[in-house]
Parts: C-alpha cells; structure tokens; sequence
C-alpha cells in the first residue's frame, strides 16, 4: 500500500494525529525532511571520502 493509504487507515478522523499531519502537510513539512535527509546524505559522503 501506498504510505497515504496505510496512514489514512490508521489515522482516526478529525483526532490528535490528523491535525499533526495536516498542519505538517499546509507548511510544507515533507520538502523539509525530504531536503533534510539529502543533505545528511550529501554529508555523510563527504566525511567518509575525507
């Protein structure tokens, strides 16, 4: 299953967990962490070619 599929399953409508990820979702939370892990990744490479 897609991971929107499987969080819309386990996710209680209109509860604690769905306003997280909605609020996550309006302020582009996703490109953050997406950016986030590149750039970790980026330096990971750099450390370990050094």
């Amino acid at each position: 299953d897609e991971p929107a599929e499987l969080r819309r399953r386990v996710t209680s409508p209109h509860g604690t967990t769905h306003a997280a990820i909605s609020t996550f979702d309006d302020h582009g939370v996703d490109a953050a962490l997406r950016a986030g892990v590149e750039a970790a990744a980026r330096r990971s490479a750099e450390l370990s070619a050094s």
